[in-house]
């Protein structure tokens, strides 16, 4: 008997965990922004000069808050510098910085958002076509 008493408090705390999983995902969830897509209209924001999305069958550049992290991801292409603008609220509390490879380069190039215009730019390399999965916190 004392060992099915084991295995049934070994099976009610890995239930609890999964309970507490299930809830803290659910919580989670329930505060994630809806996805903004870039050069979209309606308010979203435009890209910077000669920036596009890089068409289907690929993921458009969208951003968005999932608790308190952004979220950025999307193939863009043709440009230099900045990409586009964050809104505040998207902003990271100081700038940071992130290594990217594009189809044209055989060495990473940096993507650096600033924290006081929310810039999201292309710092070094060229490319013509570039993988935005980028994720930074929003809080200091």
């Amino acid at each position: 008997m004392a060992q099915y008493a084991t295995f049934d408090s070994g099976l009610a705390k890995a239930v609890r965990q999964s309970l507490v999983h299930i809830l803290a995902l659910a919580a989670a969830t329930s505060s994630l922004d809806p996805w903004h897509t870039v050069g979209g209209g309606g308010g979203e924001p435009p890209f910077i000069g000669a920036w596009v999305n890089e068409g289907a069958p690929w993921q458009v550049a969208q951003f968005r808050k999932e608790g308190d992290l952004v979220r950025l991801r999307g193939v863009v292409q043709s440009g230099s510098g900045d990409i586009f603008t964050l809104p505040v609220r998207y902003r990271p509390p100081a700038g940071v910085k992130f290594l990217v490879v594009g189809n044209t380069t055989t060495t990473a190039s940096t993507v650096m958002i600033e924290a006081s215009t929310g810039n999201v730019t292309l710092m070094s390399g060229s490319v013509l076509q570039m993988q935005l999965d980028l994720c930074f916190s929003i809080t200091a």
